[in-house]
């Protein structure tokens, strides 16, 4: 039994699972700042985890594999930088820590620890049956992407591979979450999104922005800068398909129509004369769930 964990910037979501994925229990949803504020955030995470699986009267767990919104060293213990992931005082909670060591302390069961987006495009490749070169953009709190070439997913010499949300661009100047400047997410999230609502449509749900303002010159800019990535990304792997997800593309009445337009646009001329597949992702809450229980699985059958 495997207990998968999806911790996200703002919502963490967690079930017992068996190897291949399948629910043994119903998904609980928390918000990460329940943990993310406490004094002690892995203690307070593992005693809902602890209260969760008492209840739900599971056999032994095994391992629990958690997905983190941060880049994760290559042995999949240690957590470098998760800059949607800070307390209330914006503190950061799992930043250079041992995530795995330190939870799987609390919780006397072995933990591994995953990019979240690696896990949300295992995922994604199981149900939609993806083969081949395969990228994945997830624009939820920030811009994670991912990308998997014949079933291996790229994670460089350390394990910080793809994590090109925090490239800064020339002439942005915008103070990003990681302590930088002028990365793509200080202009292409759904923290920059929910900035331009609140300066421009303070009025309007966040929810509803799209609904209402889809064709406004400002959201309709926030929609071409989210193409310039998947753009980029398209022309550096030239993919079979592009799976694209998260939770800004899931609001509604998002123009995904005109979202996909823009990355041909933008992207490499030759790539964009035959175009890969658009995948938008399967809108199912426990993806992150299910694709840290995959990566658990096919983390134990490599060191077999």
């Amino acid at each position: 039994m495997i207990l998968g964990l999806d911790i996200g910037g703002t919502n963490t979501r967690f079930a017992l699972t068996d190897e291949y994925g399948s629910l043994f229990t119903a998904c609980r949803v928390i918000k990460s700042a329940v943990f993310a504020d406490a004094d002690r955030p892995f203690q307070k995470l593992a005693s809902i985890l602890k209260e969760y699986i008492q209840q739900a009267g599971a056999p032994s767990v095994e391992i629990i594999s958690a997905g983190v919104p941060a880049t994760v060293s290559k042995d999949f213990k240690t957590v470098f930088c998760a800059p949607n992931l800070k307390s209330a005082e914006g503190k950061p909670v799992f930043d250079g820590l041992p995530v795995a060591e330190l939870l799987s302390a609390e919780m006397g069961i072995p933990v591994l620890v995953n990019k979240d987006v690696n896990n949300l495009l295992a995922c994604d490749m199981v149900l939609n049956h993806l083969t081949g070169t395969v990228v994945g953009c997830y624009i939820g709190t920030g811009f994670g992407t991912s990308v998997c070439v014949d079933g291996r997913f790229i994670y460089g010499k350390n394990g910080y591979a793809m994590d090109v949300g925090h490239v800064s661009i020339l002439g942005q100047k915008g103070v990003c979450g990681c302590g930088k400047e002028g990365c793509i997410e200080t202009f292409a999230s759904g923290a920059a999104l929910n900035r331009l609502r609140l300066e421009y449509f303070p009025e309007v749900p966040g929810e509803e922005l799209f609904l209402h303002h889809a064709s406004d010159p400002l959201v309709s800019a926030f929609v071409e800068a989210c193409a310039q990535l998947p753009a980029f990304l398209l022309t550096c792997f030239d993919p079979d398909y592009v799976v694209l997800g998260g939770g800004v593309l899931e609001m509604p009445g998002f123009p995904i129509e005109r979202l996909k337009d823009q990355i041909l646009h933008y992207a490499g001329k030759a790539v964009a004369s035959d175009p890969p597949c658009f995948i938008e992702d399967t809108r199912y809450p426990e993806r992150g769930v299910i694709g840290a229980a995959c990566f658990a699985r096919a983390y134990y059958r490599q060191r077999d």
